[in-house]
């Protein structure tokens, strides 16, 4: 394997945003390490393999000087544009002084190295005398991981290489898995390099480059370009692919959604009548034109505008308005901006007199539209807008109608009738 081979099986790891899910065990690991090691705040510390910086950032809120490396470029981007300290480097060949570190931790990192000798090697060198080696490695007692590339077999096997390098072994413990289905058993080893006890010297790994033939190299650019190609035209037609089909209505190119509100609404223009509140209309005044001549029509959000009557929380219509007060409540793509649409659905119900009428639109396969003032939460299906309607808040009747494929729905709209 040369190094180019390397840095592809390397980059293959999960995105550094995919990485949270191993947070609970960093945590569990740095407990571990600052019980047995004898470190203390200030002094300094490096992090192998440090990925998306998370260890980094738990051993600076403690006080300690830290600074992780990670050979992944863009997983190193990905780490300093949340603060934290994290170099791009190689961990066979140690860009650091010597005896520059108090503490060094690999942690999941040694199993992935083109030669764990070199990289305990290099440990050395930029660790102070009577500084500390912390490692957590899988132990591998069956098939090894495709990315292992220097996998351990049994819980002695890494602990007697360290001592035959000269390092005195403090702690070591085997633990059970924590959740990776690709790893048998785990292994956390503290040890101590001895003061004025020279170690063992290993020659650092020369990575060889392959030599390749021209039409090699034109193969790769091409190859390269095509790549390149291909996620241009994905992320130019990804808007267009998760958008619903537009069509003209009224004079106007108006996508099948939006259209299917309008002739939903335009469909109860003659029969909507006393008293109506529309909750969450925000700045669309459509509504108000199309009914506000055939009854009394009031206007409510969230947030304060010329087209808002009333402000109020969906949450909490009954704390501004009385119960049971209102003939019709309209609520037209709201449910998908609402955190707890379970109680809302509750609110629109006691606002609606006996006998009144939900009419209520939601959008499904639709592409996401949130902004710093709106967020997109859920997309609800038609079996879940039943169970919210009937079984959450008690609407008697409930009609429920989809715009476009039936198995593939834009959107829905709701008929929804409160008992007498």
């Amino acid at each position: 394997m040369n190094l180019h081979e390397y840095e592809k099986l390397q980059a293959r790891r999960s995105h550094p945003k995919d990485y949270d899910q191993v947070w609970d065990r960093i945590d569990q690991d740095l407990e571990f390490c600052l019980q047995h090691a004898g470190v203390r705040p200030g002094d300094r510390v490096l992090d192998l393999g440090t990925r998306d910086g998370y260890l980094v950032q738990r051993l600076s809120e403690q006080g300690f000087d830290a600074i992780g490396i990670e050979l992944i470029e863009k997983v190193a981007r990905y780490a300093r544009r949340q603060g934290r300290d994290v170099v791009q480097m190689d961990m066979h060949n140690l860009e650091f002084s010597d005896a520059s570190f108090d503490l060094v931790i690999s942690r999941h990192s040694l199993e992935h190295s083109l030669n764990y000798r070199q990289v305990l090697a290099e440990c050395a060198r930029v660790l102070k005398d009577n500084g500390f080696l912390f490692i957590v490695i899988p132990i591998e007692y069956g098939k090894p991981h495709g990315l292992h590339t220097q996998p351990f077999h049994t819980e002695e096997q890494l602990p007697n290489m360290l001592k035959d390098m000269g390092f005195h072994v403090l702690v070591q413990e085997e633990i059970p898995p924590r959740g990776n289905p690709v790893i048998d058993a785990e292994q956390r080893i503290i040890v101590q390099k001895p003061a004025g006890v020279p170690l063992p010297h290993v020659p650092p790994t020369v990575f060889p480059v392959p030599h390749l033939s021209w039409r090699q190299r034109w193969a790769c650019r091409i190859k390269d370009l095509i790549k390149q190609l291909h996620g241009d035209i994905y992320h130019l037609a990804l808007p267009a692919l998760v958008r619903p089909p537009a069509a003209r209505y009224r004079g106007q190119v108006r996508t099948i959604a939006r259209i299917g509100i309008l002739s939903f609404l335009e469909s109860w223009q003659d029969r909507i009548h006393g008293k109506v509140l529309d909750v969450g209309v925000g700045t669309w005044a459509y509504p108000r034109q199309l009914f506000q001549d055939r009854c009394d029509y009031t206007a409510t959000d969230c947030f304060e505008h010329p087209n808002i009557d009333v402000v109020s929380d969906i949450h909490h219509l009954t704390d501004v308005f009385p119960p049971e007060s209102f003939d019709f409540v309209l609520c037209t793509d709201v449910f998908e901006h609402i955190p707890r649409p379970w109680e809302a659905i509750q609110e629109l119900h006691a606002v609606l007199k006996p006998g009144g009428i939900l009419l209520l639109t939601t959008p499904f396969n639709f592409h996401l539209h949130s902004n710093e003032q709106v967020r997109d939460y859920w997309r609800i299906s038609a079996d879940g807008l039943r169970l919210l309607l009937q079984e959450i808040a008690g609407f008697d009747e409930v009609e429920i109608t989809y715009v476009g494929h039936p198995e593939f729905p834009f959107s829905h709209t709701v008929v929804a009738r409160k008992g007498e």
